[in-house]
C-alpha cells in the first residue's frame, strides 16, 4: 500500500497540471480525493486521443526523476546493499523487458515484431538496490537484440565515450548474458558445460544481486496492467506511456514495500490475449 504522504505528493503535483485536459473526460468533483480517485482509473476511462496528452505531462518529468545524472546520489547506498546482496562495488543493474503494442503507425512496422511473433517495444531499465529506476530507454524496435538496445541508450553512450564521468573506476554496473563484458558493465560467465566451481559461484551471486532489475520490471508491470498490451500505434505516444508509469512507479514505491511480484516466466513471453487482439485491433 502506498502512504498517505506520497498519495498526497501525487494529489498535489499532478492536478493543477493536468486537470484542463481531465475536464473534458470526466465531470467536475467538489473534492479532490473523488476526483484523484477517478484519475487512477483514467487510464482505461479516456479516449485514446486524450490518453497520450495526460501521460506526456507526467513523462515531461523524467528530467526530474529518472535522469543519467541520478547515477551518482544513489552510488553509495546503492554499493552498500548491493554489497549486502554478495556482489560489492555495484552502481545498478540493468536488463530489457518487451511492452506488447499494436502494430505501430511508422516506416518500418515489422521491425517491431519479436522473436515471438507479436508488436513489442525495448524498455531498457537500468534500478539502484531499491528497485527504482535511475535511467530508462523506451521505445526501440522488439525484434532488437538487448545489446543493441543497450548501446543506443545514453548510458551505453558515455560508457563508450567517457566511461568514468558516469561510473568510478572500480564500480560496475550488472547485466545478464545478453549484454557486452565492459570494464564498467559486468555479466556472467557463458555456461558452456565447462564452468569452474568458482565462475559458477561468480554467476549465482551475480544473478541474486541482479534479480532487483527483474522485480522492479514485475512491480511495474503489476501496478501498470495496461503495460501488458498497450493499445497506442504511436512509438512517440508508447514512449511517453511507458516513461511516465516508470516515473510514477519511482515516485510511489517506497522501501518497507511489499509488493507481490507478478511471475510471468519467459519475460517476452505474450498473454494468452496478445494474438487476438493484434489479429483484430491492429491489421
Amino acid at each position: 500500500m502506498y502512504s498517505v504522504s506520497i498519495f498526497l505528493f501525487l494529489l498535489f503535483r499532478m492536478v493543477p497540471k493536468i486537470l484542463p485536459f481531465v475536464e473534458h473526460v470526466v465531470p467536475p468533483y467538489s473534492h479532490y480525493l473523488e476526483w484523484f480517485q477517478k484519475f487512477c482509473i483514467l487510464w482505461s476511462m479516456s479516449s485514446l486521443s486524450t490518453v497520450p496528452q495526460n501521460l506526456k505531462v507526467i513523462s515531461g518529468w523524467r528530467c526530474q526523476v529518472v535522469p543519467i545524472t541520478y547515477f551518482l546520489p544513489v552510488l553509495q547506498i546503492s554499493r552498500l546493499e548491493f554489497a549486502a546482496a554478495g556482489f560489492p562495488n555495484t552502481v545498478c543493474a540493468v536488463d530489457g523487458c518487451h511492452i506488447p503494442i499494436m502494430r505501430p503507425h511508422c516506416d518500418n512496422p515489422l521491425a517491431y515484431l519479436n522473436r515471438k511473433q507479436f508488436y513489442s517495444v525495448i524498455l531498457t531499465g537500468f534500478c539502484d538496490s531499491q528497485r527504482r529506476f535511475c535511467h530508462i530507454s523506451v521505445g526501440h524496435p522488439g525484434s532488437w537484440h538487448d545489446a543493441r538496445a543497450f548501446r543506443l541508450t545514453k548510458v551505453g553512450r558515455v560508457l563508450e565515450e567517457d566511461p568514468h564521468s558516469l561510473v568510478p573506476q572500480g564500480m560496475h554496473i550488472i547485466g545478464d548474458s545478453a549484454y557486452p563484458l565492459l570494464p564498467q558493465l559486468m555479466r556472467p560467465y557463458r555456461d558452456n558445460g565447462h564452468l569452474t566451481a568458482r565462475q559458477r559461484r561468480f554467476n549465482r551471486k551475480l544473478n541474486a544481486a541482479r534479480v532487483v532489475i527483474e522485480h522492479a520490471f514485475g512491480i511495474l508491470k503489476s501496478k501498470f496492467r495496461r503495460l501488458q498490451f498497450l493499445q497506442m500505434k504511436s512509438i512517440s505516444d508508447i514512449s511517453s506511456a511507458v516513461s511516465a508509469c516508470c516515473i510514477l512507479h519511482n515516485l510511489c514505491l517506497e522501501p518497507g514495500d511489499q509488493v507481490v511480484v507478478i511471475d510471468d516466466g519467459d519475460d517476452d513471453e505474450p498473454p494468452p490475449h496478445i494474438f487476438f487482439c493484434q489479429h483484430f485491433l491492429m491489421l
